[in-house]
């Protein structure tokens, strides 16, 4: 195979260490690593840590997708992704304008795929005998979240999510 040059024209991020390539930067190279007491307590219950990797919550809010969201599409990993998608949405826009939609393939690495989602409808069903109205089996599969930035870009190529943790 000859020479593929492959560039990287947009890239931008939100973990358990922040959000945004300067946090992100700063904190991964930086000596003190953010903390946030209220996530501690959520998760772990007045226990002593040292550091405990988890997102903030209001990245995670699904009311923040746009309005038209399909309900398969409305989780947690893909309110992630929109988050990140708007901060390099001008990006995309300028570099998508030459390029038919057939030919962007969207490939993503998850550690999980909206199994929140799937917990939170089996405790309801524990707790009040039925799935959630607005619970889709859909959103906790393995390839949704490619799929929604699929759907959410227009792209009409490929579109797969590897999911293990190294992935990711």
């Amino acid at each position: 195979m000859q020479g593929l040059d492959i560039y990287i024209h947009a890239y931008d991020g939100i973990c358990a260490l922040g959000k945004g390539r300067d946090a992100l930067s700063s904190a991964l190279l930086g000596s003190s690593f953010p903390s946030n007491t209220a996530i501690v307590e959520s998760h772990l219950s007045g226990q002593q840590v040292m550091y405990l990797g988890a997102v903030a919550p209001e990245y995670l809010a699904i009311d923040g997708l746009p309005q038209n969201t399909p309900e398969q599409f409305k989780n947690t990993n893909n309110a992630l992704i929109h988050q990140v998608f708007l901060a390099i949405q001008s990006e995309w826009q300028k570099m998508s304008v030459d390029v038919p939609n057939h030919r962007v393939a969207v490939i993503l690495g998850s550690s999980n795929a909206g199994i929140a989602a799937g917990e939170q409808a089996i405790a309801a069903v524990e707790h009040k005998g039925s799935l959630p109205s607005q619970y889709q089996y859909q959103q906790q599969e393995y390839g949704n979240p490619a799929l929604f930035l699929s759907w959410l870009l227009g792209s009409r190529g490929p579109a797969y999510t590897i999911s293990t943790a190294c992935s990711s």
